[in-house]
């Protein structure tokens, strides 16, 4: 038997056991404390940086590469290099921690109720059932339709009601419930995000949504990005702790959700989930070995129907899991949920539409046909690998003017300004362009406000917090693979910019970038200002959605035949295209 050490955290005061030689970094995840490792806990980048009370290992080289001695005495250690020997107590500074302050939902419009999930209430005559007859016989006869019920089902059925509530999940019964319970039908649509998980709760009698939850995803203990997750799922057992570590977190989210509506676990009976097509393998365990090489497919497109216990999700005995189809490798249920939100493939009229995230989605179309693209943006417009960056979390600048010399932030929280968050970002840099202290090449010229660092010249926004040479020629990068996947997806598609009626943005935190500055730095063309469109959060919104009608459920399936997928790195012109694109014309 593997020997249980306890731990203790603080300042929170919250305490675990773990076998014996677990990696405090992903002890931490489990307890829900999200600290930053843009390296996925490979010891590269030196962000999860802690300090041991007591039970602290000797440190090692990596430890000594980014901790300088005297701290190093005191008990520093990176949590992703230092393993729990024996009880340990440590101190997880605030300002490492990942919290989440800018997550927000809106829902984009009505639909016809028309579930999945359907609650029967029946009267049987208790003579019919008197004569011998098998129960599920008589209930056939009194409903006019066959209905099939399943082996645990069957299992559970100790007491047979003669006044019942039928629960259905297409032609399969799920529940008898005594009495009439029509009016608790409830379901959960949930967006699992490559930074963020997303939940809402829903009447499916009424299409209300009762109660809405936000959570990091613990997968950013193995990466901020997809390829590290890919990466760490390769590994030894890495693909089962990196399931269980995102499962453990939206049964955490699922039991917030029940708690603020006050709903009964047992009447929720369906959860519809969307997720990029690397989130969707990690999530169901599913090796994501064809996502690791060209020409990076996956292993499955087509819609899922699974039983929550089948995932790993517990307590819900008669919930049903609905998992969106995916387009390509890089292009998942979550871009299905986003052109489901959007309407564009209902419509003659052409939309573009653009998630900006780590991996930038493009769909370019409107009901006569549609192609998509996925554009390695790097994670540079999230703040990571940025000098002074940081997500979107407290103390983040998500806002910058600069006015007669003078500069004006917008801190989220309210506090002291600790870095720059991706629309943040993008607003410096679109200040520094329309002032002329960087050039259309990207290069930022001397002046009062700028310094030396190691990084080359920066610009100082605050004391503390600036952007360099180094950051803004990896915004370039960024930047310039998502205009260079607009462009090349009009030429295929023989557009121009004249053809397209709306633009449509969304993303990790695209709903939070300025109509102005996204125009200032050529993310999108400027004869498009005024189309410009923002949808928050259209992947989750889809997924609620395809909770509430099966309409809308059978269009996303649409969608995920109909929309083509062009490879962009095998075009020959690709080079070309990107490199004029990262040019702030």
């Amino acid at each position: 038997m593997v020997k249980q050490v306890k731990l203790i955290i603080k300042p929170d005061n919250k305490e675990g056991f773990f076998s014996k030689g677990t990696v405090l970094h992903k002890a931490l995840c489990s307890l829900g404390i999200i600290i930053n490792s843009s390296c996925g806990g490979s010891g590269k980048c030196g962000k999860c940086r802690i300090q041991i009370i007591s039970g602290a290992s000797p440190y090692g080289e990596i430890d000594k590469k980014f901790i300088n001695k005297q701290m190093l005495e005191k008990g520093y250690r990176l949590a992703c290099q230092t393993k729990i020997m024996k009880n340990m107590s440590v101190i997880i500074p605030l300002k490492i921690r990942k919290f989440i302050t800018q997550a927000t939902y809106e829902k984009h419009g009505q639909v016809k109720i028309e579930s999945f999930v359907r609650k029967r209430f029946i009267k049987l005559p208790s003579t019919a059932i008197s004569q011998n007859q098998a129960y599920f016989d008589v209930v056939k006869r009194a409903l006019g339709v066959e209905l099939h019920p399943g082996l645990n089902l069957l299992r559970e059925s100790r007491n047979i009601p003669s006044k019942a509530t039928l629960v259905t999940y297409g032609d399969e019964l799920i529940d008898i419930e005594e009495g009439d319970t029509t009016f608790n039908c409830f379901g959960i649509a949930i967006d699992i995000g490559t930074s963020t998980i997303s939940a809402l709760l829903i009447d499916l009698g009424t299409g209300k949504t009762l109660s809405r939850e936000f959570f990091i995803n613990p997968q950013v203990a193995f990466g901020d990005d997809v390829i590290s997750r890919i990466d760490n799922a390769l590994k030894r057992d890495g693909l089962c702790e990196i399931q269980k570590s995102v499962v453990s977190a939206i049964s955490r989210i699922i039991q917030r959700l029940i708690k603020t509506s006050n709903v009964d676990r047992k009447n929720i009976y369906e959860i519809v989930f969307v997720g990029n097509t690397c989130m969707h393998h990690l999530f169901l365990g599913i090796p994501p070995n064809s996502l690791a090489v060209s020409p990076y497919i996956p292993l499955v497109r087509q819609p899922l129907y699974i039983n929550s216990d089948d995932i790993g999700i517990e307590s819900l005995p008669h919930t049903r899991c609905y998992i969106f189809p995916n387009i390509a490798g890089f292009v998942g249920g979550d871009t299905v949920g986003a052109i489901l939100t959007s309407g564009m493939l209902r419509s003659k009229k052409i939309t573009l539409l653009i998630d900006i995230g780590t991996n930038g989605e493009i769909v370019l179309g409107s009901k006569e046909g549609a192609c998509s693209v996925s554009c390695a943006a790097g994670p540079a417009f999230e703040g990571i690998h940025i000098s002074c960056g940081m997500p979107a979390y407290s103390g983040a600048i998500e806002g910058v003017d600069i006015k007669a010399g003078n500069i004006r932030l917008n801190v989220l929280g309210n506090g002291n300004p600790e870095g720059l968050c991706g629309s943040g970002l993008i607003d410096t840099l679109a200040q520094l362009l329309k002032l002329g202290i960087i050039d259309k090449k990207g290069k930022l010229k001397t002046v009062d406000k700028t310094i030396s660092t190691k990084d080359g010249i920066a610009f100082l926004l605050t004391k503390n917090v600036y952007i360099t040479q180094k950051d803004i020629r990896q915004l370039q990068l960024a930047k310039g693979a998502i205009r260079a996947g607009i462009e090349l997806l009009k030429k295929y598609m023989n557009l121009n910019n004249e053809n397209i009626n709306r633009v449509v943005i969304t993303g990790a935190f695209g709903n939070y970038l300025r109509r102005d500055s996204i125009i200032e730095i050529g993310l999108v063309p400027k004869s498009l200002s005024g189309r410009i469109n923002f949808i928050v959060n259209a992947s989750l919104e889809g997924a609620r959605l395809a909770l509430l009608s099966k309409r809308k459920r059978n269009e996303a399936e649409n969608i995920s035949n109909k929309v083509e997928y062009l490879e962009l790195m095998k075009r020959e012109d690709f080079k070309e295209e990107f490199v004029n694109a990262m040019n702030f014309n």
